[in-house]
């Protein structure tokens, strides 16, 4: 059965089918050459924080927004903790929101959406494990695996402090 819903002043219709993940594109080779860690290898994911990335994900149907709500999680450690920086939960938005882990700047093509991810400059560096949870009207969640990546230092990105800084005279 379906449901109409009105956005912008149009009507559209969405079938209450769940959305499931079919399949998801880290693009590595592309996001590693961005990111200057190519060089690193081209099969696995290696980031620098403080700058975006983009995947994309491949559903069973269209991808509404406003509908349909996309979580991300991404953490690092034996025992991510939010308030230790190893973990971040952040949702699908239409803008990024500053320098904090963040979901945006998305595109709807037929069954996929790219999305870009930004990693705060301050996070934490190492392996992580991404995730992500989607759900209905703010209904009930399923968890689906993403895949890992690695961030690492941006010595390119200009809003980098170091905490142990050297001057030379």
């Amino acid at each position: 059965m379906a449901s109409n819903r009105v956005r912008g002043g149009a009507s559209y219709s969405v079938a209450e089918e769940t959305l499931e993940l079919r399949s998801v594109d880290l693009q590595s080779p592309r996001n590693n050459k961005e990111h200057h860690t190519r060089e690193m290898g081209l099969k696995r994911l290696i980031v620098r924080r403080g700058q975006s990335f983009e995947l994309q994900l491949h559903f069973n149907r269209p991808f509404h927004f406003g509908a349909d709500y996309l979580t991300f999680v991404a953490e690092t450690g034996p025992a991510p903790m939010e308030l230790l920086g190893t973990r971040a939960t952040f949702s699908l938005t239409q803008a990024r929101k500053g320098n904090v882990w963040s979901a945006f700047d998305f595109t709807i093509d037929t069954n996929s959406l790219i999305v870009s991810l930004f990693t705060p400059a301050n996070a934490v560096i190492g392996p992580y494990s991404l995730k992500i949870e989607i759900s209905q009207d703010q209904g009930h969640s399923v968890a689906h695996p993403l895949g890992t990546f690695i961030l690492l230092f941006n010595p390119w990105n200009a809003g980098m402090t170091c905490s142990h800084a050297v001057m030379l005279t």
